[in-house]
């Protein structure tokens, strides 16, 4: 269970950095809520993404049953707020999930943070310790462990970004007006 546990705790991380770097995208978000001010919408982000990086990592420094139940409900925040935006008549552009990568909201993207808040609570259930004691116990200096728990974090962060665009509706074709191309 540490595997899938750590792989998304990773993605925490990258969605926390990815939110200070860029946090315009999930400001944006913000303002679709009525938070006007910029400077509260962007501070609001950022303390956002610090405070999932913070999530993450303690996760994987700590471990546990009570960290993987705070997980846990940090995805499940994470899926209601993306299918309230899915289903605003004014959709947001992007989710902001991950700062400048621009993620329409959809069905696929709450699905996949439902699976993340899953997986954690499958990890209250049988607790990960901290990934150095997994990393003590694992072949070859927990190097395949590193890689395929990085594969697993990469695979989550393809279904958040790639997969709602790859089944995104095709947009309408542009309709030239009197036989005049735009």
């Amino acid at each position: 269970m540490a595997g899938p546990f750590f792989a998304i705790a990773g993605v925490l991380i990258l969605s926390g950095a990815s939110k200070l770097i860029a946090p315009e995208a999930a400001a944006s978000v913000l303002a679709s809520l009525g938070i006007r001010q910029p400077a509260v919408q962007v501070g609001a982000v950022r303390l956002v993404g610090a405070g999932e990086m913070a999530l993450g990592t303690v996760a994987l420094v700590f471990g546990g049953a009570v960290v993987a139940g705070a997980v846990a409900v940090a995805y499940a925040c994470f899926a209601a707020v993306s299918e309230w935006l899915r289903r605003q008549p004014d959709a947001v552009g992007s989710c902001g999930c991950f700062g400048a990568k621009d993620t329409p909201p959809s069905l696929i993207h709450t699905g996949v943070n439902v699976a993340a808040g899953a997986l954690a609570v499958l990890a209250v259930v049988w607790p990960a310790p901290d990934l150095l004691t997994v990393l003590g116990d694992q072949p070859a200096l927990g190097l395949p462990f590193v890689g395929l728990t990085a594969l697993a974090g990469y695979l989550f962060y393809l279904a958040f970004t790639v997969l709602p665009e790859v089944f995104a509706p095709p947009a309408p074709p542009e309709v030239p007006l009197f036989g005049v191309r735009s």
